[in-house]
Protein backbone atom coordinates (compact mmCIF):
# COMPACT_ATOMS: atom_id res chain seq x y z
CA UNK A 1 0.00 0.00 0.00
CA UNK A 2 1.18 3.46 -0.90
CA UNK A 3 1.84 6.22 1.64
CA UNK A 4 -1.05 8.10 0.12
CA UNK A 5 -3.40 5.20 0.91
CA UNK A 6 -2.16 5.08 4.54
CA UNK A 7 -2.89 8.79 4.89
CA UNK A 8 -6.38 8.13 3.54
CA UNK A 9 -7.02 5.41 6.17
CA UNK A 10 -5.72 7.63 8.94
CA UNK A 11 -8.02 10.45 7.89
CA UNK A 12 -11.00 8.07 7.90
CA UNK A 13 -10.18 6.95 11.45
CA UNK A 14 -9.89 10.53 12.62
CA UNK A 15 -13.17 11.44 10.96
CA UNK A 16 -14.90 8.39 12.47
CA UNK A 17 -13.58 9.27 15.94
CA UNK A 18 -14.81 12.83 15.56
CA UNK A 19 -18.25 11.57 14.55
CA UNK A 20 -18.37 9.23 17.59
CA UNK A 21 -17.33 12.02 19.94
CA UNK A 22 -19.94 14.30 18.48
CA UNK A 23 -22.64 11.69 18.76
CA UNK A 24 -21.65 10.87 22.36
CA UNK A 25 -21.71 14.56 23.30
CA UNK A 26 -25.10 15.02 21.74
CA UNK A 27 -26.37 11.97 23.60
CA UNK A 28 -24.98 13.34 26.90
CA UNK A 29 -26.67 16.68 26.45
CA UNK A 30 -29.85 14.98 25.38
CA UNK A 31 -30.61 13.64 28.90
CA UNK A 32 -34.07 14.66 30.00
CA UNK A 33 -34.83 16.42 33.23
CA UNK A 34 -36.26 13.16 34.62
CA UNK A 35 -33.04 11.33 33.75
CA UNK A 36 -30.95 13.97 35.49
CA UNK A 37 -33.31 13.80 38.47
CA UNK A 38 -33.04 10.00 38.70
CA UNK A 39 -29.28 10.19 38.34
CA UNK A 40 -29.19 12.71 41.19
CA UNK A 41 -31.27 10.42 43.41
CA UNK A 42 -28.91 7.53 42.71
CA UNK A 43 -25.85 9.61 43.57
CA UNK A 44 -27.45 10.99 46.71
CA UNK A 45 -28.33 7.48 47.91
CA UNK A 46 -24.66 6.61 47.49
CA UNK A 47 -23.54 9.66 49.47
CA UNK A 48 -22.22 11.52 46.43
CA UNK A 49 -23.94 14.77 47.30
CA UNK A 50 -21.88 17.13 45.11
CA UNK A 51 -22.60 15.03 42.04
CA UNK A 52 -26.26 14.84 43.03
CA UNK A 53 -26.42 18.62 43.34
CA UNK A 54 -25.00 18.96 39.83
CA UNK A 55 -27.60 16.55 38.42
CA UNK A 56 -30.52 18.23 40.18
CA UNK A 57 -29.23 21.58 38.90
CA UNK A 58 -29.26 20.20 35.35
CA UNK A 59 -32.84 19.10 35.83
CA UNK A 60 -33.80 22.53 37.19
CA UNK A 61 -32.10 24.24 34.24
CA UNK A 62 -34.57 22.41 32.01
CA UNK A 63 -37.55 23.15 34.24
CA UNK A 64 -37.40 26.16 36.56
CA UNK A 65 -40.49 25.00 38.49
CA UNK A 66 -39.32 21.40 39.02
CA UNK A 67 -40.34 21.19 42.71
CA UNK A 68 -38.99 17.70 43.40
CA UNK A 69 -35.58 18.63 42.02
CA UNK A 70 -35.43 21.72 44.26
CA UNK A 71 -36.43 19.61 47.27
CA UNK A 72 -33.86 16.90 46.60
CA UNK A 73 -31.13 19.46 45.88
CA UNK A 74 -31.97 21.14 49.19
CA UNK A 75 -31.59 17.79 50.94
CA UNK A 76 -28.22 17.25 49.28
CA UNK A 77 -27.08 20.73 50.31
CA UNK A 78 -28.12 20.05 53.92
CA UNK A 79 -26.21 16.77 53.98
CA UNK A 80 -23.17 18.62 52.71
CA UNK A 81 -23.62 21.14 55.52
CA UNK A 82 -24.50 24.00 53.18
CA UNK A 83 -27.74 24.91 54.92
CA UNK A 84 -28.00 28.45 53.59
CA UNK A 85 -28.19 27.05 50.06
CA UNK A 86 -30.73 24.49 51.22
CA UNK A 87 -32.88 27.34 52.60
CA UNK A 88 -32.60 29.12 49.23
CA UNK A 89 -33.99 26.03 47.49
CA UNK A 90 -36.79 25.60 50.02
CA UNK A 91 -37.69 29.25 49.43
CA UNK A 92 -37.94 28.49 45.70
CA UNK A 93 -40.29 25.60 46.41
CA UNK A 94 -42.52 27.70 48.66
CA UNK A 95 -42.66 30.43 46.01
CA UNK A 96 -44.01 27.80 43.62
CA UNK A 97 -46.14 25.96 46.19
CA UNK A 98 -46.88 27.94 49.37
CA UNK A 99 -48.33 24.89 51.15
CA UNK A 100 -45.52 22.45 50.51
CA UNK A 101 -45.17 20.49 53.75
CA UNK A 102 -41.75 19.04 52.92
CA UNK A 103 -40.31 22.49 52.23
CA UNK A 104 -41.48 23.88 55.58
CA UNK A 105 -40.17 20.82 57.39
CA UNK A 106 -36.81 20.89 55.62
CA UNK A 107 -36.35 24.63 55.98
CA UNK A 108 -37.17 24.40 59.68
CA UNK A 109 -34.46 21.79 60.16
CA UNK A 110 -31.96 23.89 58.22
CA UNK A 111 -32.75 26.94 60.35
CA UNK A 112 -32.44 24.86 63.53
CA UNK A 113 -29.04 23.56 62.39
CA UNK A 114 -27.90 27.15 61.83
CA UNK A 115 -29.20 28.13 65.26
CA UNK A 116 -31.93 30.42 63.89
CA UNK A 117 -34.51 28.98 66.23
CA UNK A 118 -37.19 31.65 65.85
CA UNK A 119 -37.45 30.88 62.13
CA UNK A 120 -37.28 27.16 62.80
CA UNK A 121 -40.21 27.39 65.23
CA UNK A 122 -42.28 29.36 62.67
CA UNK A 123 -41.64 26.75 59.97
CA UNK A 124 -42.33 23.78 62.27
CA UNK A 125 -45.58 25.50 63.25
CA UNK A 126 -46.59 25.94 59.60
CA UNK A 127 -45.71 22.33 58.84
CA UNK A 128 -47.84 21.19 61.79
CA UNK A 129 -50.76 23.24 60.49
CA UNK A 130 -50.50 21.23 57.30
CA UNK A 131 -50.01 17.88 59.07
CA UNK A 132 -51.06 18.22 62.74
CA UNK A 133 -50.26 14.63 63.69
CA UNK A 134 -46.60 14.59 62.67
CA UNK A 135 -45.09 13.40 65.95
CA UNK A 136 -41.50 14.06 64.97
CA UNK A 137 -42.24 17.71 64.32
CA UNK A 138 -43.59 18.22 67.84
CA UNK A 139 -40.34 16.75 69.14
CA UNK A 140 -38.20 18.94 66.89
CA UNK A 141 -40.15 22.10 67.65
CA UNK A 142 -39.86 21.22 71.33
CA UNK A 143 -36.07 21.08 70.94
CA UNK A 144 -36.13 24.47 69.22
CA UNK A 145 -38.18 25.92 72.09
CA UNK A 146 -35.72 24.39 74.57
CA UNK A 147 -32.82 26.02 72.76
CA UNK A 148 -34.65 29.33 73.20
CA UNK A 149 -35.01 28.49 76.92
CA UNK A 150 -38.80 28.41 76.50
CA UNK A 151 -39.08 25.25 78.55
CA UNK A 152 -42.84 25.37 79.19
CA UNK A 153 -43.44 25.48 75.44
CA UNK A 154 -40.91 22.72 74.93
CA UNK A 155 -42.62 20.51 77.52
CA UNK A 156 -45.98 21.16 75.88
CA UNK A 157 -44.62 20.01 72.50
CA UNK A 158 -42.95 16.91 73.90
CA UNK A 159 -46.21 16.09 75.71
CA UNK A 160 -48.14 16.51 72.44
CA UNK A 161 -45.81 14.03 70.78
CA UNK A 162 -46.25 11.57 73.65
CA UNK A 163 -50.05 11.90 73.51
CA UNK A 164 -49.94 10.82 69.87
CA UNK A 165 -47.38 8.05 70.36
CA UNK A 166 -46.07 7.12 73.78
CA UNK A 167 -43.53 4.61 72.51
CA UNK A 168 -40.66 6.92 71.48
CA UNK A 169 -37.98 6.97 74.21
CA UNK A 170 -36.15 10.03 72.87
CA UNK A 171 -39.21 12.24 73.44
CA UNK A 172 -39.40 11.19 77.09
CA UNK A 173 -35.67 11.90 77.40
CA UNK A 174 -36.06 15.38 75.89
CA UNK A 175 -39.03 16.21 78.11
CA UNK A 176 -37.11 14.92 81.11
CA UNK A 177 -34.25 17.31 80.35
CA UNK A 178 -36.67 20.25 80.26
CA UNK A 179 -38.31 19.15 83.51
CA UNK A 180 -34.84 18.91 85.07
CA UNK A 181 -33.92 22.44 84.05
CA UNK A 182 -37.13 23.61 85.73
CA UNK A 183 -36.08 21.61 88.82
CA UNK A 184 -39.13 19.33 88.52
CA UNK A 185 -36.98 16.39 89.55
CA UNK A 186 -39.73 13.85 90.21
CA UNK A 187 -41.10 14.37 86.71
CA UNK A 188 -37.57 14.19 85.29
CA UNK A 189 -36.84 10.87 86.99
CA UNK A 190 -40.16 9.49 85.77
CA UNK A 191 -39.46 10.47 82.15
CA UNK A 192 -35.90 9.14 82.20
CA UNK A 193 -37.14 5.87 83.66
CA UNK A 194 -39.80 5.64 80.94
CA UNK A 195 -37.16 6.19 78.26
CA UNK A 196 -35.09 3.36 79.73
CA UNK A 197 -38.10 1.05 79.94
CA UNK A 198 -38.75 1.71 76.25
CA UNK A 199 -35.28 0.47 75.39
CA UNK A 200 -33.12 3.58 75.43
CA UNK A 201 -29.80 2.25 76.67
CA UNK A 202 -27.51 5.25 76.80
CA UNK A 203 -24.77 5.96 79.33
CA UNK A 204 -25.63 9.67 79.31
CA UNK A 205 -29.21 8.85 80.25
CA UNK A 206 -28.16 6.75 83.25
CA UNK A 207 -25.72 9.47 84.30
CA UNK A 208 -28.38 12.17 84.11
CA UNK A 209 -30.90 10.06 86.00
CA UNK A 210 -28.22 9.42 88.61
CA UNK A 211 -27.82 13.19 89.04
CA UNK A 212 -31.57 13.56 89.47
CA UNK A 213 -31.68 10.78 92.06
CA UNK A 214 -28.81 12.53 93.83
CA UNK A 215 -30.82 15.76 93.90
CA UNK A 216 -33.79 13.83 95.29
CA UNK A 217 -31.46 12.24 97.89
CA UNK A 218 -32.18 8.74 96.57
CA UNK A 219 -28.53 7.92 97.01
CA UNK A 220 -28.67 4.16 96.54
CA UNK A 221 -30.46 4.59 93.22
CA UNK A 222 -28.00 7.29 92.22
CA UNK A 223 -25.06 4.97 92.90
CA UNK A 224 -26.63 2.25 90.76
CA UNK A 225 -27.18 4.63 87.84
CA UNK A 226 -23.70 6.13 88.02
CA UNK A 227 -22.23 2.61 88.13
CA UNK A 228 -24.30 1.64 85.09
CA UNK A 229 -23.05 4.70 83.20
CA UNK A 230 -19.46 3.77 84.08
CA UNK A 231 -19.99 0.20 82.89
CA UNK A 232 -21.23 1.52 79.53
CA UNK A 233 -18.43 4.08 79.08
CA UNK A 234 -15.49 3.99 81.47
CA UNK A 235 -13.75 6.93 79.78
CA UNK A 236 -15.95 9.69 81.20
CA UNK A 237 -14.46 11.40 84.23
CA UNK A 238 -17.79 12.98 85.24
CA UNK A 239 -19.31 9.53 85.74
CA UNK A 240 -16.67 8.63 88.32
CA UNK A 241 -17.02 12.07 89.88
CA UNK A 242 -20.79 11.65 90.32
CA UNK A 243 -20.36 8.20 91.82
CA UNK A 244 -17.65 9.52 94.12
CA UNK A 245 -19.81 12.40 95.36
CA UNK A 246 -22.65 10.08 96.35
CA UNK A 247 -20.25 7.54 97.86
CA UNK A 248 -18.81 10.34 99.98
CA UNK A 249 -22.28 11.40 101.13
CA UNK A 250 -22.99 7.82 102.19
CA UNK A 251 -19.70 7.60 104.07
CA UNK A 252 -18.15 5.14 101.61
CA UNK A 253 -14.88 7.02 101.74
CA UNK A 254 -12.63 4.38 100.19
CA UNK A 255 -14.99 4.13 97.22
CA UNK A 256 -15.16 7.92 96.91
CA UNK A 257 -11.37 8.29 96.98
CA UNK A 258 -11.04 5.59 94.33
CA UNK A 259 -13.64 7.32 92.14
CA UNK A 260 -12.05 10.77 92.39
CA UNK A 261 -8.66 9.24 91.70
CA UNK A 262 -9.97 7.54 88.55
CA UNK A 263 -11.61 10.77 87.49
CA UNK A 264 -8.21 12.46 87.76
CA UNK A 265 -6.55 9.70 85.72
CA UNK A 266 -8.95 10.58 82.90
CA UNK A 267 -8.95 14.35 83.48
CA UNK A 268 -5.78 15.34 85.39
CA UNK A 269 -6.81 18.99 85.79
CA UNK A 270 -10.27 18.36 87.24
CA UNK A 271 -10.35 20.83 90.12
CA UNK A 272 -13.52 19.42 91.64
CA UNK A 273 -12.08 15.91 91.92
CA UNK A 274 -8.99 17.24 93.70
CA UNK A 275 -11.12 19.43 95.95
CA UNK A 276 -13.61 16.77 96.98
CA UNK A 277 -10.95 14.10 97.45
CA UNK A 278 -9.12 16.59 99.65
CA UNK A 279 -12.24 17.08 101.78
CA UNK A 280 -12.57 13.33 102.27
CA UNK A 281 -8.90 13.07 103.26
CA UNK A 282 -9.59 15.86 105.74
CA UNK A 283 -12.59 13.95 107.09
CA UNK A 284 -10.35 10.90 107.56
CA UNK A 285 -7.73 13.08 109.34
CA UNK A 286 -5.26 12.43 106.52
CA UNK A 287 -4.29 16.08 106.58
CA UNK A 288 -1.09 15.86 104.54
CA UNK A 289 -3.00 14.16 101.74
CA UNK A 290 -5.70 16.80 102.01
CA UNK A 291 -3.14 19.61 101.83
CA UNK A 292 -1.66 17.95 98.74
CA UNK A 293 -5.02 17.91 96.97
CA UNK A 294 -5.92 21.49 97.88
CA UNK A 295 -2.46 22.54 96.71
CA UNK A 296 -3.17 20.82 93.37
CA UNK A 297 -6.32 22.90 93.05
CA UNK A 298 -4.33 26.06 93.74
CA UNK A 299 -1.70 25.22 91.15
CA UNK A 300 -4.49 25.19 88.59
CA UNK A 301 -6.56 28.02 90.09
CA UNK A 302 -4.40 30.15 92.44
CA UNK A 303 -7.29 32.35 93.57
CA UNK A 304 -9.64 29.55 94.59
CA UNK A 305 -10.84 30.76 97.99
CA UNK A 306 -12.40 27.40 98.85
CA UNK A 307 -9.15 25.53 98.39
CA UNK A 308 -7.25 28.20 100.34
CA UNK A 309 -9.76 27.98 103.17
CA UNK A 310 -9.69 24.18 103.40
CA UNK A 311 -5.91 24.01 103.11
CA UNK A 312 -5.63 26.65 105.83
CA UNK A 313 -7.89 24.61 108.13
CA UNK A 314 -5.85 21.47 107.45
CA UNK A 315 -2.66 23.34 108.32
CA UNK A 316 -4.28 24.50 111.57
CA UNK A 317 -5.30 20.97 112.53
CA UNK A 318 -1.67 19.82 112.46
CA UNK A 319 -0.38 22.90 114.27
CA UNK A 320 0.98 24.88 111.32
CA UNK A 321 -0.69 28.05 112.48
CA UNK A 322 1.37 30.50 110.45
CA UNK A 323 0.63 28.56 107.25
CA UNK A 324 -3.01 28.47 108.27
CA UNK A 325 -3.11 32.24 108.76
CA UNK A 326 -1.45 32.82 105.41
CA UNK A 327 -3.99 30.64 103.57
CA UNK A 328 -7.03 31.99 105.40
CA UNK A 329 -5.91 35.57 104.84
CA UNK A 330 -5.57 34.91 101.11
CA UNK A 331 -9.00 33.28 101.12
CA UNK A 332 -10.47 36.41 102.69
CA UNK A 333 -8.78 38.55 100.04
CA UNK A 334 -10.64 36.63 97.32
CA UNK A 335 -13.87 36.15 99.27
CA UNK A 336 -14.16 39.16 101.61
CA UNK A 337 -17.88 38.73 102.35
CA UNK A 338 -17.61 35.19 103.75
CA UNK A 339 -18.05 35.59 107.51
CA UNK A 340 -17.16 31.93 108.13
CA UNK A 341 -13.56 32.46 107.00
CA UNK A 342 -13.19 35.41 109.40
CA UNK A 343 -14.43 33.17 112.25
CA UNK A 344 -11.96 30.43 111.29
CA UNK A 345 -9.04 32.83 111.04
CA UNK A 346 -10.11 34.32 114.36
CA UNK A 347 -9.81 30.91 116.02
CA UNK A 348 -6.29 30.53 114.63
CA UNK A 349 -5.38 33.95 116.06
CA UNK A 350 -6.88 32.82 119.38
CA UNK A 351 -4.74 29.66 119.33
CA UNK A 352 -1.69 31.90 118.82
CA UNK A 353 -2.85 34.06 121.77
CA UNK A 354 -3.30 37.01 119.41
CA UNK A 355 -6.55 37.93 121.12
CA UNK A 356 -6.97 41.42 119.68
CA UNK A 357 -6.70 40.11 116.12
CA UNK A 358 -9.09 37.29 116.96
CA UNK A 359 -11.65 39.76 118.33
CA UNK A 360 -11.35 41.88 115.18
CA UNK A 361 -12.15 38.85 113.03
CA UNK A 362 -15.09 37.72 115.16
CA UNK A 363 -16.45 41.26 115.15
CA UNK A 364 -16.07 41.46 111.37
CA UNK A 365 -18.03 38.21 111.05
CA UNK A 366 -20.86 39.75 113.08
CA UNK A 367 -20.86 42.81 110.85
CA UNK A 368 -21.13 40.62 107.78
CA UNK A 369 -23.84 38.45 109.32
CA UNK A 370 -25.56 40.15 112.25
CA UNK A 371 -26.89 37.66 114.77
CA UNK A 372 -24.54 34.89 113.63
CA UNK A 373 -24.67 32.15 116.25
CA UNK A 374 -21.20 30.92 115.30
CA UNK A 375 -19.74 34.40 115.67
CA UNK A 376 -21.31 34.83 119.13
CA UNK A 377 -19.95 31.43 120.19
CA UNK A 378 -16.52 32.47 118.93
CA UNK A 379 -16.66 35.68 120.99
CA UNK A 380 -17.63 33.68 124.08
CA UNK A 381 -14.73 31.27 123.54
CA UNK A 382 -12.38 34.22 123.23
CA UNK A 383 -13.62 35.73 126.51
CA UNK A 384 -13.07 32.42 128.29
CA UNK A 385 -9.57 32.15 126.85
CA UNK A 386 -8.74 35.59 128.25
CA UNK A 387 -10.26 34.98 131.69
CA UNK A 388 -7.54 34.23 134.25
CA UNK A 389 -7.86 30.79 135.80
CA UNK A 390 -8.44 30.86 139.58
Amino acid sequence: MTPKFFRFLLMRKILLLAILVCCFSQQAFALTKEQFYQSGLLKMNRGRYIGAIDDFSQAINQDLVYVDAYLRRATAYSREGVNDQAIFDYNKVLFIDSNNFEAYQGRAQAYATLGVFNNAIKDYTKALELKPNEINLYNKRGLAFANKKLYDDAIADFSSAIERDGSIPEVYFNRGISYGIKKMYDATAEDFSKAISLGMQDDELYYKRGKIYQELEFYDKALIDYAQAISMDSRRSEYYFGHGMVAGIKGLYDVAISDFTQSLVIEPTDIQSFFNRGKIYDELSLYENAIGDFSSVLRISPKDSGALRWRGLAHAKIGRLDDALQDLSRAIRYDPSNEQIFIERGYVYKDKNMFDRAQEDFQKALELKPGSKKAFEAMESLQKAQTPKS
